[in-house]
């Protein structure tokens, strides 16, 4: 039985998922897209979480098992919680490439999507956030070591890094695009930089059990 090649992305957001779709899709015999499901498929989980019911997974299972292309794939954060559903799919060979970046250069990135003031409360949401996915992406990468690997995001940024992801995925001629960085941010600016540092200080207070007095958010001490 020929297995059809399938690549999945993963990571928090905010962390390359885009310009690794990049560097898949210029692959040869390869077309990988990056976010391909319309947003209001998607639900929330814990905050940041995100995943699919399984109808909508198994749709675009189906979909990938039927293209015509060599290696297909896709690259989103709200994958992970499907992936006992694709590992029981038949007829697939799928890689699961995460990408992690820093944690607190991720949750500052995270932190401009956001609307609302991030207070304590939220930073520490975010700290879960990214723990735990790293953490149960890392149950399955240490199970199948064959089938799941992270990465760090500067992978991307190096032509060693690139070629280990590449070899990771399967391909025997590799395609590089080093210093290609899609969705790149502009520098913050002073202001927030400085509320953002002043929440970092707040939130380490608040873990050793401080009050929060001079931060522009009224919060008490954790547990409290």
């Amino acid at each position: 039985m020929n297995m059809r090649k399938v690549i999945i992305g993963l990571g928090t957001g905010r962390c390359g998922t885009k310009t690794l779709a990049h560097l898949l899709n210029i692959q040869d015999d390869c077309s990988c897209t990056h976010e391909r499901l319309d947003v209001s498929l998607v639900r929330g989980k814990n905050w940041f979480r995100k995943s699919v019911v399984p109808s909508t997974a198994l749709m675009v299972l189906d979909d990938l098992a039927n293209r015509k292309e060599p290696v297909v794939g896709d690259v989103a954060c709200w994958w992970l919680d499907s992936i006992p559903l694709m590992l029981d799919y038949d007829g697939l060979d799928i890689r699961f490439i995460c990408l992690k970046r820093d944690k607190e250069k991720t949750i500052d990135s995270l932190s401009r999507l956001y609307e609302k003031p991030i207070i304590p409360r939220i930073y520490k949401a975010m700290e879960k956030y990214y723990d735990d996915y790293y953490k149960d992406f890392g149950k399955y990468a240490w199970k199948h070591p064959e089938s799941f690997a992270i990465f760090s995001t500067e992978n991307l940024n190096s032509l060693d890094g690139q070629k280990e992801i590449l070899n990771f995925a399967g391909f025997e001629n590799h395609q590089y695009d080093v210093g290609k960085r899609l969705n790149k941010r502009g520098k913050p600016d002073e202001a927030f930089v400085d509320y953002w540092n002043r929440v970092r200080m707040a939130v380490r207070s608040l873990q050793r059990g401080e009050s929060v007095g001079d931060y522009p958010f009224s919060v008490k001490p954790l547990g409290s």
